[in-house]
């Protein structure tokens, strides 16, 4: 449609948002999976640590695993964002990324994601969407991005 870009942008509601993430988790740990045999179960930190001291080679797969899924998790939810303006879960929920300035850059995607690496930033992000009239997370903020509801063609 020729107007498209003439209507308004309606912000995605938090709900999509949040089932929009356990859709790409999901899809995440599927990818993810074959890694699965360097899990560590520990009750503690302290006991982690300790685990890792005592086992040097367990050690070097456990940081070696951590990585590898930091950098897939980063380049799931960047590339895609990035090139197609939606992650799988955002597909799904008929939302999208778009940039509060021009195009969408891949620096300002990186940098919109850069909290998925740890549960507790990704938690205090959310939590500032929460409590803010705009539903904005703060690294959507600083990257000048925001969820959106996508239009029909």
């Amino acid at each position: 449609m020729v107007f498209k870009n003439l209507l308004p942008s309606r912000k995605a509601p938090f709900w999509k948002r949040a089932f929009a993430y356990v859709i790409d988790l999901i899809a995440i740990s599927i990818v993810l999976s074959p890694l699965k045999n360097f899990e560590l179960k520990q009750e503690s930190l302290s006991s982690l640590y300790q685990f890792l001291i005592n086992n040097p080679g367990i050690a070097g797969n456990f940081i070696l695993t951590t990585l590898i899924a930091i950098i897939v998790t980063l380049l799931y939810f960047s590339l895609l964002e990035f090139k197609l303006k939606q992650t799988l879960g955002k597909l799904i929920m008929r939302i999208e990324v778009k940039s509060l300035t021009k195009d969408l850059a891949f620096p300002q995607s990186l940098l919109r994601n850069i909290t998925k690496i740890s549960t507790l930033l990704l938690l205090i992000d959310y939590l500032y969407a929460l409590f803010n009239h705009t539903n904005q997370r703060f690294f959507e903020k600083i990257s000048y991005t925001e969820v959106i509801e996508k239009w029909e063609r």
